[in-house]
């Protein structure tokens, strides 16, 4: 990894500097100190500073910037011997959202240019030109964010226009897996993140209380020592319990709020290791005075420092000294998780054929373990879902003869046709949610990147993969494919709840985007229904015959069910954005184990973090395998490697719903009793949220008639979501793994997912297949919602028997239409489902270049993926597989029926 000549952004805060050291611990170099102060005269001397003419008594409570102490930052410039350049804050908190909008800003800007004033982001760009300028070596910016997207977003905005690499080392440290942790690896009371502070010798006084359990006796606390530990656990304890928060549930809340993330606290850095600190700065007794601004908040107002030089501290704990090596820090974080690390280090592979063949067994036994009771027949019909596919290629290649046109052109063309598309239907391009871009060549991703990125100005732009299929890619001549899910509600990206997370910092947390493209878009599940597809469970009268009835299945609530699409995830080292180097020593084996269980490790923190508690089904995608090397693991090899890594963390976890057991005191004398009063918090259990999230998938056995076949649904028996492999040609970055899950399904309520599965008939089949399907009951709800059910359906086509010819485009299309009119429907509820198939497109569909004729993107297909070669989670070779994203609503359903 080159080293990065990196701008600190510092406000005087612990997180800052603490972001810088990680920056060191990485042998990045720092050229340079930022900071924005309050407008007015500069405070300045570099030998001390002196403000005692008593104007300063407010604090500016930015959103963005810490300003408390402000008059001390001068002094950092003695104290670490760097250069310091500072600048005043203009403007205010204009945009509030969470995400900024740079061109929004800018409007701002505009309508405010009597005044000069615009949004307080802003104020960050001429700063950062002005060090630019003093030292054009610089390349990067880091800040100290560690929970707050406010802040990330507006960092990185004004990083990327600037042409700078944003660093945000402490982003999401509270749940990352630290080697420095004490005590048991469960619990854990949210101060970790402080005790490094303290163990890399960074001094952190409290400059700033505001209420949450803190009252004066804090200001001036060393919230980095021992005992300043130990006391903000102990009062963020207290206050949890007394106000009802009680400890456990969400990690991030407590940890943020004993690290000062909701606003709790400010600190000012005045030491810290001798690798930054030269010298120290030094704040008397009588140089700070307490100003109270009311409802709890205090702070204090520095109106004399002065630096010292370092000398021998009696009494105080030599954490951090002059021997304190930074580049210990790089390795404080470790690479996988418990559960990831787990999964790498068992067995991945199974070498028992007999093993293979009772799990394939097994997976093929037709089920229907879900039950969509309702009288009468026929009672879900399908209707136009609000997600339509976009498949857009460059416009008919040129003539023989004619200039060849290059891949900047195509993709010119491309986004030219995708901006006319959505005008034509008064869209914009926050209606697109995700994308999955085919390329010929992986040599033209920056190209395209660049073109691509145009399209999209406003906040999280949609998710995307992105691959090559080498000389598959269909039509010949055409270098790019850009297939689009496109939400068609033209007022979907203003109220239809779109959401995302972009995060374009390098951390330790997982990968920062490498193109236009968000780590996940995330929107209403019953956004995709269209509005007059309100179900009869709203709108009929009570009692009606054809009402349905959702008697076992829990309907998951309109207002929480979401879908959830995320970008394809490829195996990053997120602090240095490097692939790994192999550490399972021996053979390729280990590299492409590490490679796919940490990119299967990306995809969880992301899902995790978009709050998913299930996955319709995922492929991983691995470049060609040269035929000519004999050492190389084959493609059959590495998709029973990486569908072990699969189910193996969908493992559900044992003893999962033995929650009673505690050794400690029950829940009424933490909650009330005032001896146990610190226990609640005094450590909390590490329980965050579950991926995947077992409670949400039904598993109550059917209730059918007589006669009829009864069974379980798959997932509560450990069976995963399907999984398949596909090779490609090649890969971003040239890694060896990049994981897709197809949808991501949140807001779930308890067993209000069903999964089930059927398989093609030992006979009269032009090809052996297996369907898989994913349910959920949405009900609908207010504001003209949809309602009914939504089907997430793979259907995976084996190779043809015999060894004849390819399978033809007709053959292809004739099994799929097999496969879905052979849906088991043991309740009536779901007959409609099996009906009319002929007219079901998938909305991608991959296909065996070697096993399969000549197939196109067309109104029939859809988008296709053309590969090398298809894998089933058994090792056993597919010719296509095809995947269904559909909505059915009860039966009776005016428009957009079909």
């Amino acid at each position: 990894m080159a080293p990065l000549n990196v701008i600190a952004l510092v406000s005087g805060g612990k997180d800052s500097f603490f972001s810088l050291l990680h920056c060191l611990a990485h042998q990045h170099r720092v050229v340079a100190l930022a900071n924005l102060h309050p407008a007015g005269p500069e405070p300045g001397g570099h030998a001390g500073v002196d403000d005692d003419d008593g104007g300063d008594e407010t604090d500016l409570n930015s959103f963005m910037y810490q300003t408390v102490g402000h008059q001390v930052i001068p002094l950092y410039a003695g104290a670490t011997g760097l250069p310091l350049f500072r600048r005043a804050i203009a403007g205010g908190a204009l945009q509030q959202a969470r995400d900024y909008d740079c061109s929004a800003a800018a409007q701002h800007q505009q309508e405010e240019s009597g005044t000069g004033a615009g949004d307080e982001t802003e104020s960050m760009v001429p700063l950062l030109r002005t060090v630019m300028a003093a030292h054009p070596e610089a390349n990067a910016v880091c800040a100290g964010a560690i929970l707050s997207t406010y802040q990330r977003t507006r960092v990185e905005s004004v990083a990327v226009r600037l042409g700078l690499v944003p660093l945000a080392f402490l982003w999401k440290f509270p749940v990352l897996p630290s080697r420095s942790s004490s005590g048991d690896d469960d619990e854990d009371d949210g101060a970790q993140l402080l005790r490094d502070m303290g163990s890399a010798g960074l001094e952190a006084r409290v400059v700033k209380v505001a209420s949450g359990g803190l009252d004066e006796s804090f200001l001036w606390e060393d919230v980095a020592g021992r005992r300043g530990v130990a006391r903000l656990t102990r009062a963020m304890a207290m206050f949890s319990a007394e106000s009802g928060g009680g400890g456990g549930g969400d990690p991030l809340r407590p940890d943020g709020a004993v690290l000062g993330e909701g606003g709790e606290f400010e600190t000012l850095v005045v030491n810290g290791p001798r690798c930054l600190f030269k010298r120290r700065i030094v704040v008397d007794d009588v140089a700070r005075r307490l100003v109270r601004e009311g409802g709890g908040a205090a702070w204090l107002s520095i109106n004399g420092a002065r630096l010292e030089e370092h000398e021998q501290e009696k009494g105080k704990d030599d954490e951090g000294g002059a021997a304190w090596d930074p580049t210990a820090l790089a390795g404080s974080i470790r690479l996988l998780d418990d559960d990831f690390a787990a999964i790498l280090a068992s067995p991945l592979a199974l070498d028992k054929a007999g093993d293979l063949e009772d799990q394939r067994t097994a997976h093929q036994e037709p089920s229907a373990g879900w039950r969509y009771s309702c009288d009468g027949d026929d009672a879900l019909t399908r209707v136009d879902s609000c997600l339509e596919q976009w498949t857009v290629l460059a416009a008919a290649h040129p003539a023989p003869g004619a200039a060849v046109r290059s891949v900047g052109e195509e993709t010119r063309d491309i986004v030219a046709q995708i901006r006319a598309w959505l005008s034509k239907r008064s869209l914009t391009p926050s209606n697109i949610v995700s994308a999955v871009v085919v390329l010929r060549r992986m040599a033209d991703f920056p190209t395209i990147n660049g073109e691509y990125g145009a399209l999209f100005t406003a906040p999280n732009p949609p998710s995307r993969v992105t691959i090559s299929c080498g000389d598959r890619l269909l039509p010949a001549g055409c270098n790019i494919s850009v297939s689009l899910t496109v939400h068609s509600a033209p007022r979907f990206p203003v109220d239809g709840g779109r959401d995302g997370l972009h995060v374009q910092s390098r951390s330790y947390w997982a990968p920062a985007n490498i193109g236009p493209y968000s780590q996940a878009i995330t929107m209403p599940l019953d956004g995709i229904f269209p509005p007059q597809a309100i179900t009869a469970a709203d709108s009929d009268e009570e009692g009606d015959e054809d009402a349905p009835h959702l008697s076992r299945l829990s309907p998951s609530s309109s207002s929480s069910a979401r879908l959830v699409f995320i970008a394809g995830q490829i195996p990053l080292i997120p602090a240095t954005m490097e692939l790994p180097q192999c550490d399972v020593p021996g053979t390729e084996s280990g590299m492409f184990a590490m490679q796919a269980v940490l990119s299967l490790q990306h995809l969880w923190r992301v899902g995790v973090e978009m709050s998913v508690q299930w996955w319709s089904s995922a492929v991983l995608y691995i470049p060609r395998t040269s035929g000519g090397d004999a050492s190389s693991m084959t493609p059959q090899t590495k998709s029973v490697v990486a569908s072990a890594a699969w189910t193996r963390a969908h493992k559900p976890p044992d003893g999962e719903d033995d929650d009673d057991e505690d050794d400690g005191p029950d829940i009424w004398d933490r909650k009330y009793n005032p001896a146990y009063r610190g226990y609640s918090q005094g450590k909390t259990k590490k329980q965050g949220r579950r991926l995947p999230d077992w409670g949400v998938v039904d598993h109550q056995p059917d209730h059918v008639g007589a006669g009829q076949q009864t069974s379980r649904p798959r997932g509560r028996d450990g069976q995963a979501p399907p999984f398949f492999l596909a090779e490609v040609e090649e890969l971003p970055r040239g890694s060896g793994a990049e994981w897709h899950a197809q949808v991501g399904l949140s807001g779930l309520a308890a067993a209000s997912v069903a999964t089930r599965s059927w398989s093609s008939p030992d006979a009269g089949s032009a090809a052996p297949w297996v369907a898989h399907q994913t349910l959920v009951v949405c009900p609908g709800g207010g504001g003209g919602g949809g309602g009914g059910v939504f089907a997430h359906t793979v259907v995976s086509v084996g190779a043809p028997p015999g060894q004849g010819g390819k399978m033809s485009a007709e053959t292809v299309s004739s099994v799929l239409d097999a496969a879905l009119q052979r849906a088991p429907c043991t309740a009536s509820g779901l007959r409609g489902m099996a009906a009319a198939a002929g007219d079901r497109r998938p909305y991608l569909m991959y296909l065996d270049g070697d096993l399969v004729g000549e197939v196109s993107a067309s109104d029939e297909y859809g988008a296709v993926v053309p590969c090398s070669s298809l894998w089933d989670r058994h090792g056993e070779r597919l010719a296509v597989v095809a995947l269904y994203r559909e909505t059915w609503a009860p039966r009776g359903t005016a428009l957009g029926a079909r």
